[in-house]
């Protein structure tokens, strides 16, 4: 039995409430986390094999990706759409038989809020409909301390809490005991997943990337990929950098009928590291996803390098205009994540 921890920043510090919870796990604690994303590169690594071990039954999941989740609310994303991810998380849980501990966080922004988004309301209801009970920070603190809310000082910024003994130790407790309660997710009827799966495009991978925190198979594009299936393209998770610009072009080719292309960024805006990002074409398009990026047995998928400068979706810390997109090396990506209906059970 392992614990495998999936979140943001805040779960990647090597002085961070992780050391402190592996000190109390007394099972090996793998970290799957990955910052500045939401749920979607989550999913990306729950289901990427090969590579690193994956989750199997009796596994341990800690979610830990709320407060990025409600910044990425903040910057335009719809919360259904956070919260369908999630649920794929869970049900994928479900089906490798997996227990599930929700850990929610609140940034700093949030928690000096007269009252927090609709998004914590709206996500506490979806876990306790699928029978696995939430360590909500911020809840937790102010009922153990008996406070309004957690001070500033417990905040080293707004997205990150202090990396203090009494932090850190009130996260680890709480995340022990959860996990020492924690179920496997309920089989219910959906709430935002509309009866449908996540899959992960597999055999992709040329090379591989590691650093300190992962080591993921990358192909460098162009990249023609047949499609065997029903199903919409979720997202295409990618590696980015600063130096030199890159962008990506991907186009639906239909077997009959129209071309649907668009073109994101895959370029830093300020950091020198190599990060990992899940590209959503749902936040990109919007209601247009749906029906434009649908695809059926035949269909192709071609990604390869944008050449013309201009303005290009850009998730959060990605520069939305580019230059000279693509002079240097190729970008590379890591995976296509695919949403397609589930079959009846």
């Amino acid at each position: 039995m392992s614990f495998f921890v999936f979140g943001g920043s805040n779960s990647i510090f090597r002085d961070g409430w992780i050391t402190w919870f592996a000190e109390r796990a007394g099972q090996p604690v793998l970290n799957r986390s990955v910052g500045a994303t939401t749920t979607l590169t989550g999913l990306f690594r729950f289901l990427m094999k090969g590579e690193e071990r994956a989750p199997e039954a009796g596994d341990c999941i800690i979610w830990e990706y709320a407060l990025n989740d409600v910044n990425h609310v903040a910057r335009g994303y719809r919360r259904e759409m956070l919260l369908k991810n999630v649920e794929h998380l869970m049900v994928l849980s479900r089906e490798r038989g997996c227990t599930f501990v929700p850990l929610i966080f609140t940034p700093l922004w949030q928690e000096q809020a007269p009252r927090r988004d609709l998004y914590y309301d709206m996500l506490t209801k979806l876990f306790l409909a699928y029978g696995v009970v939430p360590f909500d920070v911020s809840t937790a603190w102010r009922h153990h301390f008996g406070k309004a809310r957690m001070p500033d000082s417990m905040y080293l910024n707004n997205p990150h809490y202090a990396r203090v003994p009494q932090v850190m130790d009130f996260i680890a407790n709480g995340v022990a005991e959860a996990a020492n309660n924690a179920r496997v997710p309920a089989a219910i009827a959906p709430h935002y997943t509309e009866g449908r799966g996540v899959t992960l495009i597999t055999g992709l991978g040329r090379e591989i990337h590691q650093n300190s925190i992962m080591r993921v198979p990358v192909t460098r594009i162009p990249l023609s990929i047949e499609m065997n299936q029903h199903g919409r393209i979720a997202a295409v998770c990618a590696l980015c950098q600063s130096e030199p610009e890159r962008g990506i072009r991907v186009q639906l080719v239909p077997s009959a009928g129209e071309i649907r292309q668009m073109r994101f960024s895959t370029t830093n805006q300020d950091d020198q590291r190599t990060i990992l990002k899940a590209i959503s074409l749902e936040n990109a398009l919007g209601k247009r996803w749906s029906d434009r990026w649908a695809f059926s047995p035949g269909d192709r998928l071609r990604l390869s390098p944008a050449r013309k400068p201009g303005d290009f979706y850009a998730e959060h810390e990605l520069s939305k205009s580019l230059a000279s997109p693509n002079i240097g090396a190729p970008a590379r990506i890591t995976g296509v994540l695919v949403e397609s209906v589930m079959p009846a059970p």
